[in-house]
């Protein structure tokens, strides 16, 4: 297994790594980085959403949708008032289809494409690549469809995008991924994020965030500071390092840091500009699904190549039966 001295030489390959996917898109995608630089200040936003053609919204009918009882119109205001809403619920069917799905695909161990394993061999596939694992992540969506297309194009979701985009909405990826609860000293952050940060997707963006397990404060809850979409110190905006917990809460107080627990199948959307952090699990796995809205596609969510995908554990060993997901029977 991983030892805690091993994380500084793989920190500073993932930071230059970081630095080459940022070069690589700002030379193939220069609008992509007029974005990225300008969209961090409300004020550019603002613009860019004032200047953009007036398009008539789509009509949604949300009696259909599987959100049928939530009230777009509150949800929304909401949204623009604290930067994030929660309330959501997927059927307990839907949710079972989405775990069975997972439970028969591979994830990969740390997002790294050598080490790909189903959810129940983890502790096979750990002891086949000497390391724990902080996080693994499902890097091939098609194999969970059409389950998640169709949650992301539910007519309540499209509509609260709409609405808050105040522009037909965009899906630009979807993310399924589990932080493990692993031994302080072998938990990489850096991997899982566990420490506060915004994402520029596009000028007006929304993330809808689903828990498919029990997620309390013990399994790796998300927290988002309130209001911090449109509320940031200068140097907030242009720091390149961390901001420490400390930072958030001496700017935003202790009552805006919300932690979100709910139980599996549970959601809530957030802008991306919000401040937010994932947390380490202590008592178990914690499994989240993602899906992105944008107004522009900027592509920089690419998939990897499939080609270099391989199980950690090898052809010949076979699979465990898929486990009953933690918090979920």
């Amino acid at each position: 297994m991983e030892n805690r001295n091993a994380h500084a030489p793989r920190r500073s390959v993932q930071g230059a790594s970081r630095l080459q996917v940022f070069l690589g898109r700002a030379r193939s995608n220069p609008r992509w980085l007029m974005m990225d630089a300008l969209s961090r200040f409300a004020f550019v936003r603002r613009a860019v959403r004032a200047l953009r053609p007036y398009v008539r919204l789509p009509a949604y009918d949300c009696c259909v949708s599987q959100f049928a009882n939530v009230d777009v119109d509150g949800f929304v205001e909401n949204l623009n008032r604290d930067g994030y809403c929660g309330g959501l619920q997927i059927p307990a069917a839907n949710l079972n289809e989405i775990l069975r799905r997972s439970a028969a695909a591979l994830c990969y161990g740390d997002a790294d494409t050598r080490y790909g394993f189903r959810y129940a061999d983890k502790a096979a596939a750990q002891a086949a690549a000497q390391r724990v694992f902080s996080q693994a992540t499902y890097l091939f969506p098609d194999e969970l469809q059409p389950v998640l297309d169709q949650l992301a194009r539910d007519p309540t979701l499209m509509a609260i995008a709409a609405r808050y985009l105040n522009a037909p909405p965009v899906i630009t990826g979807s993310r399924m991924w589990w932080v493990f609860a692993a031994p302080e000293a072998q938990y990489n952050a850096s991997l899982t994020t566990s420490f506060f940060h915004y994402d520029k997707d596009d000028y007006s963006a929304l993330r809808m965030f689903f828990y498919l397990t029990n997620v309390d404060e013990a399994h790796g809850a998300h927290v988002v500071a309130r209001g911090s979409h449109v509320n940031k110190r200068l140097s907030q905006l242009v720091a390149l390092g961390e901001r420490t917990d400390a930072q958030m809460l001496e700017y935003y107080g202790r009552d805006n840091l919300h932690t979100i627990c709910g139980p599996p199948g549970s959601g809530f959307a957030e802008d991306p500009f919000c401040f937010h952090k994932a947390t380490r699990p202590t008592s178990g796995d914690r499994l989240m699904l993602e899906l992105k809205y944008a107004v522009r596609d900027y592509h920089i969510f690419p998939l990897p190549n499939r080609a270099d995908a391989a199980s950690v554990l090898g052809s010949g060993v076979t699979p465990g039966a898929a486990a009953v997901m933690p918090g979920h029977s």
